[in-house]
């Protein structure tokens, strides 16, 4: 496997399965979180919102520790 497919693989493992699953990694409603509230900074928005529903701060402030943690252990 080339270098850059491994770094995707690795990447991808980073990335676990949905909160109901046993998968390792970072939940995808983490990264979903994350990219929301990346969106909300482009857009130049206080808060992040999707379909509606606007994503609390804390939660956005919990999904950032997990990528620390995450990043910093990787």
């Amino acid at each position: 496997m080339s270098e850059a497919g491994q770094l995707l693989t690795i990447l991808l493992m980073l990335v676990g399965g949905s909160p109901g699953s046993t998968a390792g990694g970072m939940k995808t409603t983490t990264l979903a979180v994350l990219l929301i509230a990346a969106a909300a900074v482009f857009r130049r928005r206080d808060r992040g919102s999707v379909f509606g529903r606007t994503v609390p701060v804390e939660i956005v402030h919990s999904a950032a520790a997990v990528l620390t943690a995450y990043l910093t252990l990787f």
